[in-house]
């Protein structure tokens, strides 16, 4: 009976520190470069960058907002991070694995709380007030400060971190008590489309043509050229599609196609 007990009490006591070691998630390793999505600890809700493609011509700014884990699209809340020791031991860059997209980065608005976003900048051409870098290793590896050096900002130089996290809320830093993440660690995929048998109509007029799809395909989107998506059509297991382009205006768009961390993108003229 004794020896029941025993190993009843011994399972209760590791299932408690496994769901304790759960709970606290994953702390950002200190001075490693790695690839993560960025979650609110104990929620669904992870840093996410727009569903929108950086446009050909012209500057953008998207906000990053707090979303539900997106397992059609991981890309749009994975990011590379990588230690900038030649700034300061705390000073890392994250950027969007999404090409074009850049690293995220603080507006300044001239006031105590600004918005996380991301204008296509790249950690090659720094941001001289530093408000590209942030520090992950705070409380332990679990918060996230910015380490911006900017004095005529509204926060004038004191330290700012992200707070304040919900469904569908702009990601934000403020002065107030910093959001515990967790960072957990991705295995970027390197797979390519084979496009050898790939047709995509160009010039389209009424309806768009896409014949050859490789079968890793999910996904086909169309794009304005500042990066609205103006349509969209699910794939499955599909090797032909015919896009219905009626309601678009002449011009000139970017067909992308995507699917198991792969895409592949083009430009067809609407006439």
């Amino acid at each position: 009976m004794k020896k029941i007990t025993f190993k009843v009490i011994a399972f209760l006591f590791l299932s408690v520190i496994a769901l304790q070691v759960q709970a606290q998630g994953n702390a950002y390793p200190t001075q490693t470069d790695g690839t993560f999505k960025i979650k609110i600890e104990g929620q669904d809700l992870y840093l996410t960058i727009p569903d929108m493609e950086p446009p050909l011509f012209g500057g953008f700014t998207y906000t990053l907002t707090y979303q539900a884990l997106n397992t059609a699209k991981p890309e749009l809340q994975t990011f590379n991070v990588t230690w900038d020791s030649a700034t300061c031991t705390s000073c890392y860059f994250i950027e969007s694995v999404k090409e074009g997209i850049g690293v995220v980065e603080l507006m300044n608005p001239g006031s105590q709380t600004a918005e996380l976003v991301v204008k296509g900048n790249t950690t090659a051409a720094p941001s001289a007030l530093q408000l590209d870098r942030w520090n992950p290793t705070r409380g332990s590896g679990t918060q996230l400060f910015s380490e911006n050096i900017c004095t005529d900002c509204g926060w004038s130089g004191s330290k700012r971190r992200v707070q304040t996290s919900g469904l569908g809320l702009d990601v934000k830093v403020n002065g107030g008590t910093p959001e515990k993440f967790s960072w957990e660690a991705v295995s970027l995929s390197t797979e390519k489309f084979d496009t050898s048998n790939l047709f995509i109509s160009n010039p389209v007029s009424n309806e768009l043509q896409i014949k050859g799809l490789p079968s890793k395909v999910k996904e086909v989107n169309v794009y304005s050229l500042l990066g609205k998506k103006v349509l969209t059509r699910n794939v499955n297991q599909e090797s032909e599609l015919n896009v219905n382009t009626s309601t678009l205006t002449s011009g000139v768009y970017i067909v992308k196609i995507s699917g198991n961390n792969a895409t592949y993108s083009t430009k067809v003229v609407k006439q």
